[in-house]
């Protein structure tokens, strides 16, 4: 078995050994590495068919393709405002940010070169507005720099003698970042799994 952790907090132990079978078992057994067991009846997944209810006053099928963020609150709203005896709408104090989430961008294609980029603002809010390019400054020992216009920014690698791109990927503190608060407002870069550095 093993652990799994969902957002860096434990849940359970758990493990998957599927076990190939002409027919339906009647019993199964539990066995421990300490040594114990247990032996179990096998049931339908369910049970039997769910009965037919007959009529009754309850309504269903609200919900008849995927619904997004907007429309679930519509959707809420609507409920809401046709059954105001059977519910309240409650405004919660904490907003959360449901489906919203970081502009992102991946360059390079091994694993161990591959430069992450994240957006300090969420898309909805000017994140996917963010562009950033990778470029060749076709120069010979070229330092690696990093320029800022509005929102578009631009990463001249750096170069050895003879042109070569000598910038990499690796763990360790960021390198050539934007030197304004405009630059470092608008996006984070990291290597996955480490300490972010471009250098």
């Amino acid at each position: 078995m093993s652990r799994f952790t969902d957002a860096g907090q434990y849940m359970y132990h758990r493990f998957s050994n599927p076990v190939a079978i002409t027919s339906a078992p009647a019993k199964a057994t539990i066995t421990s590495n300490k040594g114990g067991s247990a032996t179990v009846d096998v049931a339908k997944w369910l049970g039997s068919p769910r009965k037919n209810p007959g009529k009754h006053p309850y309504m269903s099928d609200f919900v008849d393709h995927y619904i997004d963020p907007t429309e679930v609150t519509a959707r809420f709203a609507g409920l809401a405002a046709k059954f105001p005896k059977l519910t309240e709408l409650i405004d919660l104090p904490y907003k959360t940010n449901g489906y919203r989430g970081k502009a992102q961008a991946q360059f390079g294609t091994a694993a161990a070169s591959t430069v992450s980029v994240t957006s300090t603002a969420c898309g909805s809010e000017g994140g996917n507005n963010v562009t950033m390019s990778l470029v060749s400054q076709g120069t010979a020992s070229a330092p690696l720099t990093v320029s800022v216009s509005g929102k578009t920014v631009t990463v001249s690698l750096a170069t050895n003698g003879s042109g070569a791109i000598t910038s990499t990927a690796g763990a360790g503190r960021r390198r050539g970042q934007p030197q304004s608060r405009r630059g470092q407002a608008a996006h984070r870069q990291h290597v996955p799994g480490q300490r972010p550095r471009l250098r």
